[in-house]
């Protein structure tokens, strides 16, 4: 197989081109990054930050409750540690404050004596309340990396994606606006270069954990991020992995996404946040350990309660909102730190925009949580409307508003007329594959070689290819319900291609060696479909399976057409 060419017409589809611009992408070391005082007021917030430690003020770094935000905080704290003892943090609670800068927060930590407030991951949309900021004599910075809609705060504003802001790279997640604060300090005071290594590995996981474009200079920063996790110099990240991942030779990103970022997101979703910032920071292990433990325990609660509450959904969706464009489902109750990956779940099984929302009963507010498909801008939907909202913010896949409960029937009724505006084609979700492969050629040698593309994530998904004329057979279903496939295909050319899974050591695949195959969470007209047609084409992801030094090839389907 022409592992070179398979390369570069991934690439070239993916518009890297050039010399140049395909080493740099493939680089071990890649080079992609920019100078901190490129962003605007970078300057002006470093030295109002380097003031504050002049003169001993007291600062706080006010973030979000998910890994963005916990990153973000983790990257700032490390720094001004080694400035001052007068550094601490705050994240607002999820089901008290709400998301963002909050007034009754900020009367709160000028009462304890706060004198700046530095936000990460939030902020861009407070003009209220940097307003009530000066009106008590307290200083802010505002770092965020959110859509600046309208006015941004009469305040600085570190934000790659001000208007006015000639950064190169405008897709900087949270954490990676504060770690050019982090730079930007460090080359003020001329601290070692060595503490930017430091924290990679925490900017790696926000960055993953953001779904931020793996681009650019975030490809940069995550590539790095992955080799200081993998070296295990963190204690907080080495217990972590050790208890969920202890045989994987390499984290990679999907590792991020998967393992390490949903329990950094429970301990906001459930409990308090600040968990997963005392994991980033603290040196000993005995901590650190006690830590991962209640992260585990509190992403199973995460997952408890999510399956009880997808389970109410599905059911009120066929019950009265199956033939809405955009259902709007509305619950009496709801565990908010769940709904945005509920509703995430329900879009995926809907096939459309779906909105979780629930009523408040002690403030009279409706609060809500969107997800979107990929061709429905539902940040531009509800921007147009968002007259109905008290706090409305996001971006083209999620969002989040809360309203007052007298404006609800009316918004449900804007959005019906909407969405039915939309071309049908907006719902469909096309799979768009790289190259078309004949199976018996994908080799355990090209998969490897493809793996100089990693890290994967958005903007740099894996590489998915389309295998035709594949005839099923051994079907197995495996998982608690049954709900995962396995199967075996033949070649239409006869050649056998048993997809089953199996485990030959460092297997060489040629035409005639086995690959494994597998469905996850199969649908059930999938399933009827590779148990009465012969011939299938499918189209998934080449992976190798890596456990106690063995080697298997096996495809992820991610998507079966019938003939």
């Amino acid at each position: 197989m022409d592992t070179n060419r398979i390369l570069l017409e991934i690439l070239n589809r993916r518009g890297i081109k050039g010399e140049a611009e395909i080493n740099e992408f493939l680089s071990r070391s890649p080079k992609t990054t920019y100078d901190p005082f490129l962003l605007s007021d970078m300057e002006e917030g470093v030295d109002l930050i380097l003031n504050a430690v002049n003169n001993e003020k007291k600062i706080c770094i006010y973030g979000d409750y998910d890994a963005d935000g916990i990153t973000s905080i983790s990257i700032l704290k490390t720094i001004l540690d080694k400035l001052t003892d007068k550094a601490i943090y705050f994240i607002p609670d999820r089901f008290e404050d709400g998301y963002g800068l909050n007034k009754n927060c900020i009367q709160r930590l000028k009462n304890e004596g706060t004198d700046l407030i530095v936000t990460v991951d939030c902020g861009i949309t407070a003009i209220d309340e940097v307003e009530f900021c000066k009106s008590i004599d307290m200083e802010i910075i505002i770092t965020d990396h959110h859509n600046v809609e309208g006015c941004k705060p009469d305040c600085l504003v570190i934000n790659p994606k001000r208007d006015d802001c000639k950064y190169p790279f405008k897709y900087l997640a949270g954490c990676g606006v504060a770690f050019k604060l982090f730079q930007g300090i460090q080359r003020r005071v001329n601290l070692d270069r060595n503490i930017i290594r430091e924290v990679l590995d925490i900017v790696a996981i926000g960055t993953v954990g953001d779904i931020m474009p793996l681009i650019d200079e975030n490809r940069t920063l995550v590539k790095f991020g992955l080799y200081e996790i993998n070296k295990n110099r963190r204690v907080g990240i080495k217990k972590l992995r050790e208890k969920l991942m202890a045989n994987k030779e390499m984290i990679t990103s999907q590792d991020i996404s998967f393992v390490f970022v949903p329990h950094l997101n429970a301990a906001g979703r459930i409990a308090n946040a600040g968990m997963g910032v005392e994991l980033f920071l603290t040196k000993d292990e005995k901590r650190a350990e006690r830590i991962a433990n209640e992260l585990i325990e509190l992403n199973k609660i995460r997952k408890e309660k999510q399956e009880e509450l997808y389970s109410i959904c599905r059911e009120e969706y066929h019950r009265k909102y199956e033939t809405k464009k955009f259902p709007i489902i509305k619950l009496r109750d709801a565990h908010e730190g769940i709904t945005g990956i509920v509703a995430g779940k329900m879009k995926d099984y809907a096939k459309k925009p779906v909105a979780i929302v629930t009523e408040e009963r002690h403030t009279g507010f409706i609060k809500g949580t969107s997800r979107s498909l990929e061709g429905i801008d539902i940040f531009n939907v509800l921007n147009d409307m968002k007259y109905f909202f008290e706090k409305f913010g996001g971006h083209k896949r999620a969002c989040g508003f809360s309203m007052k409960a007298e404006n609800y029937e009316d918004f449900v009724r804007e959005i019906d007329k909407q969405m039915d505006q939309l071309a049908t084609d907006a719902f469909s979700e096309k799979l768009e594959y790289d190259l078309k492969l004949p199976i018996g050629e994908v080799e355990l040698q090209l998969v490897k070689d493809l793996e100089i593309l990693e890290p994967h994530g958005e903007g740099n998904p894996a590489p998915i290819f389309a295998f035709e004329n594949c005839i099923v057979e051994n079907i197995t279903y495996i998982g608690q319900n049954d709900e995962h496939a396995k199967m075996s295909v033949i070649d239409e050319k006869n050649v056998a291609v048993n997809l089953k899974y199996n485990d030959v050591k460092m297997q060489k695949n040629v035409v005639n060696n086995p690959i494994d195959c597998i469905i996850f969470n199969v649908s059930d007209d999938v399933k009827k479909y590779i148990e009465s047609h012969n011939k299938i084409s499918i189209i998934g992801k080449c992976t190798i399976n890596r456990w106690k030094n063995r080697e298997n090839m096996q495809i992820l389907v991610e998507n079966v057409d019938i003939y």
